[in-house]
């Protein structure tokens, strides 16, 4: 968002949530978008002073599912159709969902013109099962038989609500 009014760009930059509302919502996200324009033209007074306003962010909410991580039909299917048709992999948490939210809004809007920005990773997506190449401390997110604590916020809150602890 504060890119792309930086670049002048008249797009439209669309948020997915896969967090609960109170951990990212639209005046949250203003905030961050104000604070990082802060800084960059503390650091360098050419850039524009720049104000954002909840009403400037845009959010699909609908893809998160039952939380952080947990896996949704929409997501599961946008990842399949994506590497099917365009050989782009995709994940169940951040990208899946997002791209499950950019091909509802298509559905629903033909001859829009979209754009999908994959902020993932650069390195290359693990083969599913092969967790081993991860360091160690991420291990137990996929193996339970190595203790501890689950990632999504919830679960700290309420450890009962982790997935993938009842697998």
């Amino acid at each position: 968002m504060l890119g792309a009014r930086l670049a002048g760009l008249q797009s439209r930059v669309v948020g997915v949530p896969i967090i609960e509302e109170d951990q990212a919502n639209a005046g949250k996200i203003a905030g961050m978008a104000n604070r990082a324009a802060r800084l960059l033209r503390h650091h360098d007074p050419a850039v524009p002073a720049l104000r954002f306003q909840p009403g400037d962010v845009t959010l699909l909410d609908g893809y998160m599912g039952a939380g952080y991580a947990h896996p949704t039909d929409k997501a599961l299917h946008a990842i399949r159709y994506v590497k099917e048709t365009e050989g782009l992999p995709l994940e169940i948490t951040y990208t899946g969902k997002a791209m499950a939210a950019l091909l509802d809004y298509a559905g629903d809007h033909p001859g829009s013109r979209l754009l999908f920005v994959d902020t993932f990773s650069e390195a290359p997506a693990l083969q599913e099962g092969d967790f081993r190449g991860l360091p160690r401390r991420f291990w137990p997110a996929f193996d339970p038989s190595h203790q501890a604590r689950c990632w999504c916020f919830r679960s700290w809150r309420d450890p009962a609500f982790c997935w993938k602890r009842r697998r």
